[in-house]
């Protein structure tokens, strides 16, 4: 029940329509909502469905993040701080027939000149890797995939800052991006270019929605013209590289009239700053996908959402959103229910798509195939020889 509780939770907010949870027996659970939500299920696969342990997290809450309790296909025996982790197979795994890896060995990701030849010696035999080391990855032999994820790149877009109060201001800005140029630069191509929040083959997905916001040069340049700012409104890029994307944003900018600068701010100071505070304009950044398509969208455009800087709600599309968690997802009237919402969702909201954000695996021929699934990389059915 701790997970309603609005002072000790920060996913009550994404179950306030569950009026009680009531444990039935060793293994059901009965959730008591207080209207129709068929997206609970899909809310409870993720992390606002995670659970702890009590009698774990009331024996040393603390401790827990060192040396946690779950029921996962691995669990952690040692830990480094910022160098390694060392998991074991967990057999009371409910799936873990499926699981054929004993150890499990996990390195923070290194630098990407240097990821390639690490895989070559052996220090690693799995690696994300960028678009940029994909030929040299092929070249040493490895094995390359190439995953779709729910991962799309984004700008959030502050429209309670000026000069995005003013609605011109951003419909200029969403065609003056070039988001192939982008792609290119960021993926070395690999992705596709985005307008909406999902990838194609997501049931939100809207394949309708097309390309409403392509490169327009002349039309962002009349419509800077026409706003109440003129046609060179100062803007800033908050990012935390200041090289790559943000510099060739910069220049797109400044291609259409806006007077446009960089700020780079350190990681570790961006939650606060761009997700707490609110205090920037402009955001290069990432939205990761959600098992629940409505927590998705409560998340981008959601009155409390945090890529949702500006804190204006949408009233048009949390009606849809409504209609989205009265609907049963086995209905032949989700798909379309879901896709209404992206279409208004990429019309009213100021958030600006860029591209679609793949997994690229590098592998040693040692492992086998990884099995592709879009929110999460999993392992079952992974070998070692």
């Amino acid at each position: 029940m701790s997970g309603l509780a609005p002072t000790r939770s920060l996913v009550s907010s994404q179950l306030i329509t569950v009026a009680s949870f009531t444990a039935v027996g060793t293994d059901t659970v009965v959730a008591k909502l207080n209207q129709p939500n068929f997206q609970i299920p899909t809310l409870l696969a993720g992390k606002t469905g995670m659970l702890v342990s009590p009698t774990a997290f009331e024996a040393n809450a603390t401790g827990l993040s060192l040396k946690p309790v779950g029921a996962g296909p691995f669990q952690l025996t040692a830990y480094t701080e910022n160098a390694s982790a060392t998991l074991v197979r967990f057999p009371g795994f409910w799936n873990a027939s499926k699981i054929h890896i004993g150890t499990f060995e996990l390195y923070p990701l290194p630098d990407a000149s240097t990821v390639v030849a690490g895989l070559e010696s052996g220090q690693y035999n799995v690696a994300s890797i960028p678009g940029s080391e994909v030929a040299a990855a092929k070249e040493a032999g490895l094995q390359v995939q190439v995953i779709d994820s729910l991962v799309v790149a984004v700008l959030d877009v502050n429209d309670a800052i000026a000069p995005f109060d003013d609605d011109n201001v951003v419909l200029a800005l969403k065609y003056a991006v070039d988001r192939n140029a982008l792609l290119q630069t960021a993926q070395f191509g690999y992705g596709d270019v985005a307008y909406q929040p999902f990838p194609n083959g997501y049931v939100g997905y809207n394949d309708s929605i097309g390309s409403p916001y392509a490169l327009n040069v002349t039309k962002a340049k009349s419509l800077l013209a026409a706003s109440k700012y003129g046609a060179n409104p100062t803007v800033t890029i908050t990012t935390t590289a200041a090289a790559g994307v943000p510099e060739q944003l910069q220049s797109q900018l400044q291609a259409v009239g806006f007077n446009a600068s960089i700020k780079v701010i350190p990681l570790a100071q961006f939650t606060e700053l761009v997700y707490i505070q609110h205090s920037e304009q402009l955001t290069v950044d990432a939205f990761a996908g959600r098992d629940s398509a409505v927590q998705a969208f409560q998340v981008l455009f959601g009155q409390q959402g945090l890529l949702n800087p500006g804190r204006h709600a949408y009233s048009a599309l949390q009606a849809e959103l409504t209609q989205v968690n009265e609907t049963p997802l086995d209905s032949s009237k989700y798909p379309g229910l879901l896709q209404a919402a992206t279409a208004t969702a990429v019309k009213q909201a100021p958030n600006v798509f860029l591209y679609t954000e793949p997994r690229i695996l590098a592998r040693a021929s040692s492992v086998s195939a990884l099995p592709e699934y879009l929110v999460v990389q999993r392992f079952e059915g992974v070998t070692t020889s």
